[in-house]
């Protein structure tokens, strides 16, 4: 299955989305700011990154923008 990098700072969203994606399999990894999920994304990597796009300091956007310089085939969907 797929390595997931969950990015949201609401703890409850990523709370329900890990553990739906756990019992499908995947491994999930989290982030509560999308400054954590570069150091996530650049220490255990990822198949796919899903963000939220509102977020104190760096929004999902610029962090999409760093991933696809970084990993452009890394899979990214932005909530």
């Amino acid at each position: 299955m797929a390595s997931v990098l969950l990015v949201d700072d609401e703890q409850n969203i990523l709370l329900t989305y890990r553990t739906v994606l756990e019992r499908g399999g995947h491994r999930v990894s989290t982030a509560s700011t999308a400054e954590s999920a570069i150091r996530v994304f650049d220490t255990e990597g990822a198949d796919v990154i899903v963000t939220d796009m509102n977020m104190p300091g760096m929004s999902g956007i610029e962090l999409v923008k760093l991933i696809r310089r970084r990993s452009p085939d890394t899979e990214i969907i932005v909530m």
